[in-house]
């Protein structure tokens, strides 16, 4: 019972329900990411034609035996992105992995466990495994948000695209007793009975 009373406390308002945003679905910006990353699987290794400049505006892997090899900047359904190309070298064999800097994170929508729509906001944390078409390898996809721009992470494999988000985003750990507090304010003290008065 207490759970339906903080959902109709917490929920969504009928509202909220069934209202439409408008903006393009991450949904299209994520298919668009993943044919781009798919398509430089075919060159990679090829360092020519590589931009080594903008390594000051690119996230440090280093730690990570990541290498920095270029960036591009492209327009992916009408938004800027900034594309930062790296070489893992830390995964046991030479592989891509690349950071999509999207400029107007909110002109794309996503939906929430309870099926509303939202734009893509600053702490917002997605995380995927995504097939390419490749046998044997599936894409690792963690999408980021931030107050001014969305950080989208790809490499083969999920678990080395946690490991670069994590660096560039630390996840917030989540204490279960901070949780059981913020419901007891909300909801009262079950061992202590409200007064009706």
């Amino acid at each position: 019972m207490a759970a339906a009373v903080a959902f109709g406390i917490l929920g969504p308002r009928m509202g909220q329900r069934g209202v439409r945003i408008s903006g393009t679905p991450l949904a299209d910006l994520q298919h668009k990411v993943l044919l781009e990353f798919r398509a430089s699987l075919d060159g990679f290794g090829d360092a020519e034609g590589s931009e080594r400049e903008g390594v000051e505006s690119a996230p440090d892997l280093s730690s990570l035996e990541i290498i920095f090899e270029g960036k591009e900047n492209l327009e992916l359904l009408g938004t800027r992105v900034t594309v930062f190309r790296y070489r893992d070298e830390g995964s046991g064999s030479s592989r891509p992995l690349q950071i999509f800097q999207v400029s107007e994170p909110r002109a794309f929508v996503r939906s929430d466990a309870l099926g509303r729509q939202l734009p893509l906001l600053s702490g917002v944390r997605i995380e995927e495994t995504v097939d390419i078409g490749l046998p044997g390898f599936l894409a690792g996809l963690v999408i980021l948000g931030f107050e001014d721009h969305a950080s989208i992470v790809v490499t083969l494999g999920l678990d080395r695209a946690l490991d670069v988000a994590n660096l560039i985003d630390p996840p917030v750990e989540s204490d279960s007793e901070d949780v059981s507090e913020m419901l007891v304010t909300i909801l009262g003290d079950p061992a202590r009975p409200m007064k009706v008065g």
